[in-house]
C-alpha cells in the first residue's frame, strides 16, 4: 500500500502551518472573503494554511470555537486579523495559542501590538504565579458538546499556566 504524501512539499520538509483568528460574527459573509484574502497571501508565502472561513453556515458559535481550537492545536502559528480582539472566539484562540506557545502573525503591526498588550485581569489567586485569562471561563471547564452558551459570558477567569 502507498501512503499519499500529497501535504508535503517536494523537499520532504513540511511547510510551516497557520491558523487565521479574527471576527467573523456580525460581518457580511462571516468575514469569509478577508479570511480568504490573507490565507491566499499566506500560502504564497509558503504556509499551510488552517482557515476557518471554509466551515459551513449553520452550526452554533460553540460547535465553530470547538473545531477552531483543534484545528489550532495543529499549527505553528496564529495570524490574527484586524479587529480580533473583538470577537470571544478570536480571544479564545489567542488564549490557546498562547498556552501552545505558539508564534504569532498579524494583518499589521497594530494587530500584533493588541495580541502582546492583550493581559488577564489581576485576579489570580493569592501564591499562584502566571496566567491565561480564560473569556468566560470557556476553555478549562469540561463540558458536552452542546451544553456552552458563549454570548452570555462577560467575565474574565485567571488560570495558571503551566510550561
Amino acid at each position: 500500500m502507498k501512503t499519499s504524501t500529497n501535504a508535503l512539499p517536494q523537499s520532504g520538509k513540511r511547510k510551516p502551518v497557520v491558523f487565521i483568528s479574527g471576527p467573523m460574527t456580525g460581518i457580511d459573509n462571516y468575514n469569509r472573503d478577508v479570511f480568504h484574502q490573507e490565507a491566499n497571501q499566506l500560502r504564497h508565502f509558503g504556509f499551510t494554511v488552517l482557515n476557518p472561513a471554509i466551515f459551513p453556515d449553520g452550526l452554533a458559535h460553540h460547535q465553530y470555537l470547538a473545531m477552531t481550537l483543534v484545528m489550532l492545536e495543529q499549527a505553528d502559528a496564529i495570524y490574527l486579523l484586524e479587529d480580533w480582539e473583538n470577537s470571544v472566539g478570536a480571544q479564545a484562540e489567542v488564549i490557546r495559542a498562547r498556552e501552545l506557545n505558539l508564534m504569532f502573525l498579524g494583518q499589521s503591526w497594530d494587530v500584533l501590538r493588541a495580541a502582546a498588550n492583550h493581559r488577564p485581569v489581576s485576579t489570580v489567586p493569592t501564591g499562584a504565579t502566571g496566567g491565561a485569562f480564560d473569556v468566560g471561563g470557556i476553555l478549562h471547564k469540561p463540558t458536552q458538546p452542546g451544553e456552552h452558551d458563549y454570548g452570555h459570558h462577560q467575565t474574565e477567569q485567571i488560570l495558571p499556566r503551566h510550561y
